[in-house]
């Protein structure tokens, strides 16, 4: 009697590990997806940053902040460029490009001039969860 040696996996082997995988994935995929937003709101955080910091350096040169009443971060970058402080429209997390206004992750400028206080607001992907609010208060 000769023996066979089985060489492969049986089809309810292959299943058996396919499905294992599925679940495997499905456990994983939602953290992913979870650490992606959230290293895309630490961005938008970021950028928020170095533009107070562009918003103080105005202040500094030209003694005032700059003007507006809820403008998105393009229309303030274009105000700070006129200074030559910040020239570049950063790239918007959410999109991979330059701000637009109206972009997911929207960062928003708000100057009160009869108090001389500003808000620098930032938005997760939506615009409708605030991240961030920073301000000279």
């Amino acid at each position: 009697m000769s023996h066979m040696w089985r060489k492969g996996f049986s089809l309810v082997e292959l299943l058996i590990a396919l499905a294992i995988m599925g679940v495997m994935s499905g456990i994983i995929f939602p953290s992913f997806i979870m650490i992606q937003n959230k290293a895309k709101e630490s961005a938008v955080t970021a950028i928020m940053l170095s533009t107070q910091l562009a918003i103080e350096s105005y202040y500094l040169g030209v003694g005032s902040y700059p003007e507006g009443s809820g403008i998105e971060l393009p229309e303030l970058i274009a105000q700070l460029s006129d200074k030559q402080i910040m020239s570049t429209v950063p790239k918007n997390p959410y999109t991979g490009s330059p701000y637009q206004s109206g972009d997911g992750g929207r960062i928003a400028y708000d100057y009160d001039k009869d108090t001389g206080v500003y808000t620098l607001e930032g938005f997760e992907a939506s615009n409708q969860t605030l991240i961030q609010s920073l301000s000279n208060q």
